[in-house]
């Protein structure tokens, strides 16, 4: 799990921190929309020998970023949010 910076500039409005070389899990959804493409298709093809590592990381800050919205109650979860980087 990696935090990034928001600067609020109104109650509907902002801008977020860039960050390069990621992808969300909903970009990846309009990308490969076949009923055959998974996120472990994604990963395999993606990390190649490096999968089960990447897999391992991924799992661990999902867990940890479903922890912290639960405890914080953050209201802002939708694959947008979830972001995959190299």
């Amino acid at each position: 799990m990696r935090p990034y910076e928001i600067f609020v500039t109104s109650a509907n409005s902002g801008f977020i921190e860039y960050i390069p070389d990621t992808c969300s899990i909903d970009y990846l959804k309009k990308k490969f929309p076949q009923s055959d493409w998974t996120l472990g298709t994604y990963f395999h093809r993606y990390y190649g020998d490096g999968v089960d590592e990447a897999q391992r990381n991924f799992a661990e800050s999902l867990a940890g970023y479903a922890i912290f919205s639960y405890l914080f109650n953050v209201k802002d979860r939708h694959n947008g949010n979830i972001l995959l980087d190299a």
